[in-house]
């Protein structure tokens, strides 16, 4: 009697081991894909692992490429600042959706952005983004942006692009700072 309910346990523990193992693998090798970060102190690009990504980091981002965090829209190369992206690995849908970055961030030097919060203003960039908690909308978001002091800026769902997504027709640089959504 107990036999069967054994073997039963046993061979769904067995089977559950082998999907985390094959989870395990596939993370690492996305973890492992290489992206293309600011170096704030320096102000040059160096390629990074996406495991090596952390809140605040500025990403570029060419057309082509897979989205590796959350992160806010800062700057694009196109001259209305929008930049279309493909949701289909988040949502399924192949239609693209566009993402457009505030006015005010279109024009920043962000190779100037600098972490640190007592940065001296006329040397550095300081940007603050705040954002709500998580939810389980991939369409919508609500937080803001503060440059160098500003009053803060309205940020939304069309300056959010979101970890899974890729850049479709943006024929040149994406930048955007990495968020923990």
């Amino acid at each position: 009697m107990l036999t069967p309910l054994a073997l039963v346990l046993g061979v769904t523990a067995l089977k559950d081991a082998i999907e985390d193992y094959r989870r395990h693998r596939s993370d690492a090798v996305e973890n492992s894909r290489v992206a293309v970060r600011l170096n704030a102190g320096t102000g040059q690009l160096e390629k990074v692992p996406w495991s090596s990504l952390v809140v605040g980091n500025v990403v570029k981002l060419r057309k082509g490429d897979a989205v590796p965090a959350d992160m806010v829209l800062l700057s694009s190369s196109d001259d209305t600042g929008t930049v279309y992206v493909e949701t289909k690995d988040l949502d399924g849908e192949t239609n693209l959706k566009a993402k457009v970055c505030l006015e005010e961030t279109q024009g920043l030097d962000v190779r100037k952005i600098n972490a640190a919060s007592s940065a001296r203003v006329d040397e550095h960039l300081c940007v603050r983004i705040t954002y709500e908690q998580p939810t389980a909308s991939l369409y919508s978001f609500s937080g803001s942006i503060g440059i160098n002091n500003e009053a803060p800026l309205a940020l939304s769902a069309d300056q959010l692009v979101l970890r899974g997504s890729s850049i479709r027709t943006t024929n040149g640089v994406l930048l955007g700072k990495v968020q923990a959504v």
